[in-house]
């Protein structure tokens, strides 16, 4: 369901038609963030995290990084193909992971969902704020 929000919500935005490339950004915000984002901090928080962000939670700092990393790598990869001379997009999407993995890090419940839905729309905030500057 995380995974598949970002495109069925893009899909219905823009009337059925067919996805613009910068819309093709948006559409898998879930994807790469539950693709990589999500396994990433899973993985290496279990193998290196040593810094809990709560007591109750196995959820760790260092996870909450590899989250950032690993889904700033694929979006670097999908933007410079897609749009090579727009990489202000790029800033758009780190500035969006930030507090997403914060998000992440944060919740007790499975973070599927929520973490992709907030990545959805904080990233098309951020990407309207710094395509006007």
């Amino acid at each position: 369901m995380g995974a598949a929000f970002p495109l069925q919500a893009s899909y219905i935005m823009l009337k059925g038609e067919t996805l613009p490339e910068l819309w093709c950004i948006y559409a898998h915000a879930g994807i790469i963030v539950m693709a990589f984002g999500d396994t990433a901090s899973c993985i290496m928080g279990n193998w290196y995290g040593h810094t809990k962000w709560r007591d109750l939670s196995a959820k760790t700092q260092e996870g909450s990084s590899y989250f950032i990393i690993a889904s700033s790598f694929a979006y670097y990869l999908v933007i410079s193909t897609l749009h090579p001379h727009a990489m202000y997009i790029f800033l758009s999407v780190i500035f969006a992971l930030i507090p997403t993995a914060l998000l992440e890090g944060h919740t007790y419940q499975c973070d599927n969902l929520i973490v992709s839905v907030f990545f959805y729309s904080i990233l098309i905030f951020f990407f309207e704020f710094f395509k006007n500057l």
